[in-house]
């Protein structure tokens, strides 16, 4: 049998589909869907562990793009950021940020960054909806 065929490659490719898909899930289990945007071709989640840093809540917020993002010229396909929201103020400060090249935050780290300075939010941004759902 040449390892071209068909027949071999076939199988190899649907259990590698499969795979991926299975990983794909395995990650997607403990995020919540916040929505979705096809203009940017992004899915947004969070995840809220009912923790806080000091007085603050904190959270985890997923960006799995449908396309390879190319942000600062590095090519990646999910962001993770640890947020920790001031409820009363609206504003964000962003404890960690990591870029996967992979979906659903898997696969290596691309790029890691933090902002520890407080940023101002509005209504209709990803902060505000996270905020909905944990500062309750």
């Amino acid at each position: 049998m040449l390892l071209h065929s068909k027949k071999f490659f076939g199988p190899a490719i649907m259990i590698s589909a499969i795979c991926i898909s299975l990983q794909i899930a395995m990650a997607a289990e403990n995020w919540n869907l916040l929505g979705n945007n096809m203009f940017l071709k992004v899915n947004v989640y969070y995840k809220n562990e009912h923790q806080k840093t000091g007085q603050f809540p904190t959270a985890y917020i997923l960006y799995s793009y449908h396309e390879k993002n190319r942000d600062q010229g590095i090519p990646h396909r999910s962001e993770i950021e640890n947020v920790q929201i001031d409820c009363d103020k609206s504003r964000v400060k962003l404890l960690d940020v990591k870029w996967h090249s992979k979906n659903m935050g898997v696969g290596p780290v691309v790029f890691n960054t933090k902002n520890l300075n407080w940023q101002n939010f509005e209504v209709g941004t990803v902060y505000n909806d996270v905020k909905s759902e944990i500062c309750r």
